[in-house]
């Protein structure tokens, strides 16, 4: 690697750290005054925010109580899932939360769950796939549960196709409607493939955004240098270099682009999980970053502006307690010591997840 690109991605570095002292560390009391922020939408005149949280919270807090993973003291799992200050009054057992939320998969599942991987998740073997331990948990339980891996250091174009081509065998086979699930840049890659094969729409039931960027990052402009410098160079032989598109396809003027140019399918029903973590549960290396989002918006996970991570008329399932690692991998095992939390408990995904296949499957028409 030239001397260059080490000065170029040393800049970053040095951005970062001063960076440490822009801003001060997210209060608790601040996260439950905060407001769900404006989706970035470019069409102030575009579908709104459906607000699902109330509902969310009793499933996920139903499981996560039954589970063990929420003291029974702890009424909405209020130290998991924020309960931000306009979020409405919890449902009532009638509308199919906690009573239900036990059951058991039915025999014939009608759905299907496909996981998408997101940005250099392939880079970490296993422990890079999204809800790994989860998803092995509900298949076992009688859930229908896939996983595509795509490639992790490309662009959302790229990807766009290989899901495609993962898809179309698992479509062929069965008459079984899909709800795909993208983690990360995952949910873009998503967005991407159903722009461009709009003839698989049809079989989609709905879209669920976990953390997703979907209007990119301000992030991804600031690390192109550091990605063609050090990260490329200690990517290297961890993972395929792909089309090396991938900072690119996260570049907020791209994403804004790609939304002018492209209207999602009213057919297809989306949902946004985002992440807000406190200081104690935010990896040693997403605390710098963070502040350097903070900058424009204190409500961000670590990777991306909340305001960023929801879907122009999708349904808002909740704003979870951990960071943009920890609502979907345990990447501190094979990170140890840039990915340490203060507080070193993991955020149960297993919950997590079965509560957002069950609120989806309870929406979604039959």
């Amino acid at each position: 690697m030239s001397s260059r690109r080490y000065i170029r991605a040393g800049s970053i570095f040095a951005l970062l750290a001063m960076c440490t002292a822009c801003a001060t560390a997210p209060r608790i009391a601040e996260y439950r005054e905060a407001r769900t922020p404006t989706v970035a939408s470019v069409d102030p005149d575009g579908p709104t925010i459906r607000d699902g949280r109330a509902h969310f919270r009793e499933v996920f807090c139903g499981l996560a109580q039954a589970s063990g993973a929420a003291p029974s003291t702890d009424a909405d799992c209020a130290d998991l899932l924020w309960r931000l200050a306009d979020e409405p009054a919890i449902a009532s057992p009638a509308a199919g939360g906690t009573a239900s939320v036990r059951a058991s998969p039915a025999v014939a599942e009608p759905l299907r769950f496909v996981l998408v991987t997101g940005a250099f998740d392939d880079c970490y073997a296993d422990e890079g796939l999204p809800f790994r331990e989860a998803a092995s948990a509900l298949s076992a339980k009688g859930y229908d549960v896939h996983t595509v891996r795509l490639s992790g250091r490309s662009s959302a174009a790229f990807d766009a196709e290989a899901l495609d081509s993962a898809l179309l065998p698992m479509i062929a086979a069965e008459g079984r409607r899909i709800v795909l699930i993208g983690y990360s840049k995952g949910a873009v890659d998503i967005l991407e493939m159903l722009g461009a094969h709009p003839e698989l729409v049809p079989r989609v039931a709905a879209v669920v955004s976990i953390a997703g960027p979907v209007f990119g990052t301000p992030l991804a402009s600031l690390a192109r240098p550091f990605y063609d410098g050090l990260l490329a160079h200690a990517m290297a032989g961890r993972c395929s270099p792909g089309d090396g598109g991938v900072i690119d396809s996260l570049v907020p003027e791209v994403r804004r682009r790609w939304f002018e140019t492209h209207a999602l399918p009213t057919e297809v029903r989306f949902y946004s999980l985002v992440a807000l973590p406190r200081w104690e549960v935010m990896s040693r290396a997403l605390k710098a970053s963070w502040r350097v989002l903070a900058r424009d918006s204190r409500l961000n996970d670590g990777q991306i502006r909340a305001q960023d991570a929801l879907i122009p008329g999708s349904t808002l399932l909740g704003f979870v307690d951990t960071d943009h690692w920890g609502i979907a991998l345990h990447i501190e095992r094979v990170l140890p010591h840039i990915a340490a939390r203060a507080d070193p408990r993991p955020f149960p995904q297993l919950e997590l997840l079965e509560a957002v296949f069950l609120t989806v499957r309870a929406d979604l028409p039959p």
